[in-house]
């Protein structure tokens, strides 16, 4: 079969796209970018059998069963009526450890606890609907395929891929409101219910990434196709249009936002995670028919992601600062950063676990590691455990440190510390 090369409109009709700048902001050897894999020409099929596999599920069933047997795309006789664009969309990965006090309502006392993120998703750009497609786990990246994204030298060779520039972040969106947005969730019921008093970032780490795209229209209706294209066998998202009466016009500014936001993120087939959350306390992870974990997310999608305040919302009017610290390359420092993290986290988890066992009945037996495995232990026995390699923990803790966060506390420090005659200029009579 031949191909036909896919109909571009001038310019493609993709909601905010076409007002996009194609140059990246700013300059910074922390951007990085994967490779286009899948071939142009295969673009419009991928495309076409998205929509048509979403639009007659039933026949688009047996179309895939099909290719499952010939381990082949079935074939399309015609995709002229497919309009395709080559984009580089920017996006975030971040790694983040929260510090909360929460008041326990088994309990009746505050506690301190951990809360750890690994490779959650923040878009780069406001532009809608793209800005409410993640692509986070379990989006497979590669990162030996990662190359640092050079703007000037990229447009030379790539002058047929449009380039949306970094317009949000998650340190100004996220991370810096954090002590602010949480204090006052409560998540659980019962015994299991707990509220946040304070909260503080101990650790963040941010890193810029762009994500080769296929965006594609299909029968010049307002549904949109994104094809993941840093592999041959891409992954597929498809942007569902809202009917009309889930999309008729609210004269609540703030209501038309929220539902705005809410049918955008919903109407994302495919999407991946937007946040991947863990906490210190076992207790927080089990829970039906949701866990507090599960709760916390479910908070953060709907007071954040599709918040009337949400940031996706707006243009951000604010620069990025491409020398904050907190902005690593993915490639040289994810690594790191998730070591420390996991042994951070560890840290944290044994000592909940110890201030648990302060709980614990005296000469009860209950299940700990030993020498030969699994063994009944009794709550002083394992404390005497715990306690026993905390030391050598907090010591490799130290050792894992990475060198920029080092660098950053201390900047941090000073810029809290108050004033000396020693550290400022004091005028003489």
């Amino acid at each position: 079969m031949t191909l036909q090369r896919p109909r571009v409109a001038a310019p493609l009709v993709v909601f905010g796209l076409r007002h996009a700048s194609s140059t990246t902001a700013g300059s910074s050897r922390k951007i990085y970018a994967l490779p286009f894999k899948l071939k142009e020409e295969r673009a419009p099929e991928v495309a076409y059998l998205t929509t048509y596999v979403t639009t007659h599920k039933f026949l688009g069933f047996f179309k895939l069963l099909k290719a499952l047997v010939s381990r082949s795309l079935p074939k399309v006789n015609d995709t002229s009526n497919v309009q395709v664009r080559k984009v580089y969309l920017p996006m975030w990965y971040y790694d983040t450890a929260i510090r909360v006090t929460v008041h326990e309502e088994k309990s009746n006392e505050a506690v301190d606890l951990l809360t750890v993120s690994f490779d959650s998703y923040w878009p780069g750009h406001t532009l809608d609907p793209m800005c409410f497609l993640s692509f986070g786990h379990p989006l497979p990246i590669d990162k030996d395929d990662l190359r640092v994204f050079d703007p000037d030298a990229f447009q030379e060779d790539n002058d047929d891929v449009q380039v949306i520039p970094f317009t949000t972040n998650p340190i100004h969106d996220l991370a810096d409101r954090v002590r602010d947005a949480l204090p006052g969730l409560t998540v659980g019921k019962g015994k299991q219910a707990c509220t946040v008093q304070e909260a503080e970032v101990v650790f963040g780490a941010s890193y810029p990434l762009y994500m080769p795209c296929y965006i594609a229209n299909v029968n010049d209706d307002d549904s949109v196709v994104v094809i993941a294209a840093h592999q041959e066998n891409p992954t597929v998202y498809k942007y569902e249009v809202p009917t009309s009466s889930s999309s008729s016009d609210d004269d609540d500014d703030d209501s038309a936002a929220a539902t705005k936001a809410a049918r955008n993120t919903k109407q994302w087939l495919n999407g991946g995670q937007w946040l991947r959350l863990d906490v210190t306390d076992p207790a927080l992870r089990v829970g039906f028919p949701q866990s507090p974990v599960q709760e916390a997310i479910g908070h953060f999608m709907d007071k954040v992601v599709n918040s009337p305040q949400s940031p996706l919302l707006h243009a951000s009017t604010s620069s990025i600062d491409w020398d904050d610290l907190r902005i690593q390359s993915f490639k040289t420092h994810d690594k790191e950063s998730k070591d420390y993290l996991q042994r951070l986290f560890s840290v944290w988890a044994k000592q909940r676990m110890l201030s648990a066992l302060d709980h614990a009945k005296p000469g009860a037996r209950a299940l700990g590691v030993g020498k030969n495995g699994f063994e009944m232990k009794t709550p002083e026995q394992i404390k005497d455990d715990i306690l026993g390699n905390l030391g050598d923990e907090l010591e490799k803790l130290e050792q894992a440190e990475p060198a920029w966060l080092k660098e950053y506390n201390r900047s941090l420090m000073a810029s809290r510390s108050p004033p000396t005659e020693d550290n400022v200029d004091v005028e003489k009579p």
